[in-house]
């Protein structure tokens, strides 16, 4: 997981400080995202029980997703509209022998009682735009501000 970055050459070349700072900052880069799926619990639940998520050629942030990042999981759709559990990625973005695209899953938490987006709505800060809440939640991959992640962890009811 390239837990070393290697000092960079030049003036700060064997510096400690520097490498340290370095790893540090490297640690605190982590990406929080929300994977949304359209369908059923029972879609979501093979889905996640085959412990890989699928990608789309056109899905945005798919080459910032990387191993360790924390994944919460939208249901959207009529009926559905809410959040259902939380996993960390196990792998950045992974191409298979054909054309498809995929994320595997680790640490994979599926909550006994959904959280319905219209619960936090008003105090999700990457929704700038609260009428109109659900352009916020397309493309299949959103990008989540790590304030957000916590929000919804806290509000859910595992």
């Amino acid at each position: 997981m390239g837990a070393d970055i290697p000092p960079e050459k030049g003036r700060n070349q064997g510096c400690p400080s520097i490498h340290i700072l370095a790893n540090s900052v490297f640690w605190l880069i982590m990406g929080y995202w929300i994977l949304v799926m359209m369908g059923s619990r029972e879609d979501f639940l093979k889905r996640t029980g085959e412990k890989k998520w699928p990608i789309f050629k056109n899905t945005p942030h798919k080459q910032s997703m990387t191993k360790g990042d924390n994944v919460v999981f939208y249901l959207g759709g009529k009926g559905n509209m809410e959040f259902i559990g939380r996993a960390l990625l196990g792998s950045p973005l992974v191409k298979d022998d054909g054309d498809s695209l995929y994320v595997t899953l680790d640490d994979i938490k599926v909550w006994k009682k959904p959280l319905p987006i219209r619960k936090i709505l008003d105090i999700l800060e990457f929704i700038h735009k609260k009428r109109h809440w659900g352009i916020y939640m397309q493309g299949g991959v959103v990008r989540l501000p790590s304030k957000d992640f916590s929000t919804i962890l806290s509000n859910a009811k595992k």
